[in-house]
């Protein structure tokens, strides 16, 4: 049966759409530095920034709430952005390992041959991009590997608490000018999913975030930003 959206159910979509593009970008600036701690997250100023109404605005403003990115307002006054330090990066970090290696675990088990043939049509992409030195690209793809492992796993409880991880996470690896986790890493996650080695899977995909939570603990975080937390993991990178 063929069912067909109305327009209400149109402009909902197209509202949740904007909302979601509007708290990336809000969320990329927070944890950049670009919006300072305390700044007034002026719904006015930001739905003129990006072109949207505050059907879109309120929305993405309330997702960063509820992620502890910012404070809410009065009933007079605006949310402000929340301090986002250094061991907040960290902290991220250590959550996003286990439930990206638990999810990994069941993706091996789990998956099917359609899975395997659209991950190694995204390999090709990110070994393109790397071929042609574009790092962004590779990120890209690099993210959208880790989310469909994410979604292999066909675990509800695992894929409702990635969803709470994954935004901000996200958000950091935009920031990193280089691939990480590394598409090399990647191509030995596919071959665990290949072979259903689910240990080995959870084994290298722990080792991918642990290379990033060694950089961040190996340097002093006290009275540090966000900001500097991404130029240790930019730095480590190069290494």
């Amino acid at each position: 049966m063929t069912t067909t959206m109305t327009k209400a159910e149109g402009a909902r979509t197209h509202s949740s759409d904007e909302a979601a593009r509007v708290a990336q970008a809000l969320r990329r600036e927070i944890i950049s530095g670009r919006r300072r701690a305390g700044s007034v997250l002026s719904e006015r100023q930001i739905g003129d920034a990006h072109g949207v109404g505050r059907a879109a605005v309120r929305p993405a403003v309330q997702n960063l709430i509820d992620e502890g990115l910012a404070t809410p307002g009065g009933p007079r006054s605006a949310a402000r952005v929340a301090e986002c330090g250094y061991q907040d990066v960290t902290d991220l970090f250590v959550v996003a390992q286990q439930v990206s290696a638990y999810g990994c675990h069941l993706a091996a088990q789990r998956r099917s041959q359609d899975d395997l043939d659209h991950l190694a049509a995204l390999l090709r992409r990110i070994d393109s991009a790397l071929a042609k030195d574009r790092p962004k690209d590779v990120m890209r793809g690099c993210i959208e590997f880790r989310d469909e492992s994410m979604r292999m796993s066909d675990n509800e409880a695992l894929m409702d608490m990635d969803d709470v991880v994954r935004p901000r996470l996200e958000a950091y690896f935009e920031e990193i000018d280089r691939p990480f986790p590394s598409a090399v890493g990647f191509h030995a996650v596919y071959r665990a999913f290949v072979e259903r080695d689910a240990d080995a899977a959870y084994a290298i995909v722990f080792r991918l975030y642990q290379d990033a939570i060694d950089a961040l603990t190996a340097h002093d975080a006290e009275g540090r930003s966000s900001a500097d937390a991404i130029a240790v993991l930019s730095g480590a990178l190069e290494d």
